[in-house]
């Protein structure tokens, strides 16, 4: 936690707390990971590229489909 005298040193400073703890982590030799996720896709169909078919594609406004309107 920080004392500031205004908010408009708040970005500049938790700038240089971050790179302040991050070279004295690194200088220690300690890493810190990063968020990860993996995705594993179990089975999918053989002809299946990964998209919907057109034809199941639907507009949420019917009449934007009708030609008379078009």
């Amino acid at each position: 936690r920080a004392y500031l005298p205004s908010l408009e040193f708040r970005l500049p400073t938790t700038d240089s707390l971050h790179t302040d703890i991050y070279n004295a982590l690194d200088e220690a030799g300690i890493e810190i990971p990063f968020p990860q996720r993996d995705i594993h896709i179990r089975s999918m169909p053989e002809k299946s590229n990964g998209l919907a078919p057109l034809e199941s594609a639907k507009p949420d406004r019917p009449e934007l489909n009708d030609p008379a309107i078009g």
